[in-house]
């Protein structure tokens, strides 16, 4: 589990950083859409980051649900009684 979330951090880390320089890039090249770049970029620096939160939150579900389903302890609720085990008030069977 840490090690996904290490490489997801890597990820939106070198996503963010590409597209500041890209943005930066094309504002020195006086390229028209650079400023609408800039904006997406300071949109994407808020978005990125939540996405993948949701993204290891839903892989950490994922992953809690298969531990449990390969657990080799027993679940008391399914376990259910013989009859021949269960007595009654008066002591019969």
């Amino acid at each position: 589990m840490r090690k996904r979330k290490v490489i997801t951090a890597w990820i939106m880390i070198g996503l963010l950083v590409a597209m500041y320089l890209s943005s930066l890039i094309f504002a020195l090249m006086e390229h028209p859409y650079s400023q609408q770049l800039l904006m997406i970029s300071i949109m994407a620096s808020v978005i990125i980051p939540v996405l993948l939160h949701f993204f290891n939150m839903f892989f950490k579900l994922n992953d809690d649900k298969k531990e449990q389903e390969q657990s080799p302890f027993i679940d008391q609720k399914q376990i259910e009684p013989d009859a021949d085990s269960i007595e009654t008030i008066d002591g019969s069977k």
